[in-house]
């Protein structure tokens, strides 16, 4: 390699279907793995646990993640048991809660979480009390 990290240095962590490339770098991918409706930050979440099993404290990481994880029909990118592995260890760090009933928010995929978070349909304070 003229320039640049050499192969054997550079991990490539990514939930696309793989391009075409002339060098072999080594790959983290979920696809080949039946994960095909899962983020990065899902992917880079159970690569940094497996590394530090403390590393679970990460996981309210990968769910905020998740409120901005939506595909164009509004369907969550995540599901299934990989998705329970990521929230029960959030719960069990006790860094992330889990409700019955969420906030419903608009323009999670075109806006900042804040503007998001700004523009819902109710309070938490709301919701609560149904």
């Amino acid at each position: 390699m003229e320039r640049g990290f050499r192969e054997k240095d550079v991990i490539i962590v990514d939930h696309h279907v793989n391009q075409p490339c002339e060098r072999q770098y080594t790959q983290v991918n979920c696809l080949p793995y039946g994960h095909d409706r899962m983020s990065a930050a899902g992917v880079s979440y159970l690569i940094a646990k497996q590394m530090d099993g403390a590393n679970i404290d990460l996981a309210q990481t990968r769910c905020h993640r998740q409120c901005r994880g939506y595909d164009g029909a509004g369907e969550v990118r995540l599901v299934g048991p990989v998705r329970d592995i990521i929230v029960e260890d959030g719960v069990r760090h006790q860094s992330v809660e889990v409700r019955k009933k969420d906030l419903n928010c608009y323009g999670t995929a075109t806006r900042p979480l804040y503007l998001s978070l700004a523009y819902n349909d109710e309070s938490l304070h709301q919701r609560d009390q149904q």
